[in-house]
């Protein structure tokens, strides 16, 4: 609820995936579920998880467009780097998420591209 707060109030809040645990050791929470987990909770229309490759690469090809029931036959090819993003993009969709689009966060308009899905890998219902 302070999220929506914050982003009804025209506040765009940075959220860390640092944390800490109960015995105050430093925690490093992956940023890709803590992205898709906000997006859940928020209801997001889209996720975009930016990486340093162009999306989901199978067979030296970048998969254009999923269905998130397509991902689960094809987590067994999926390589360790990009399986995290996954899991995300899986987790974001099952909590109301409409799409998640995972692209390369090092070309130029990585943001826009992947909203006009010029780029990357679209996963969605």
């Amino acid at each position: 609820s302070l999220l929506k707060l914050l982003l009804d109030n025209g506040y765009v809040p940075l959220v860390s995936p640092v944390a800490v645990s109960e015995e105050l050791e430093p925690l490093n929470v992956d940023a890709d579920r803590t992205a898709a987990s906000i997006a859940g909770a928020l209801k997001a229309d889209k996720l975009i998880l930016l990486t340093d490759v162009e999306g989901l690469i199978l067979e030296d090809k970048v998969v254009n467009q999923l269905s998130v029931e397509d991902v689960e036959s094809k987590l067994k090819k999926i390589g360790a780097g990009m399986i995290t993003k996954v899991y995300a993009a899986q987790e974001a969709l099952n909590n109301g998420v409409k799409e998640v689009i995972i692209c390369s966060g090092i070309k130029e308009t990585p943001i826009s591209s992947a909203l006009k899905h010029e780029s990357g890998t679209v996963i969605s219902r």
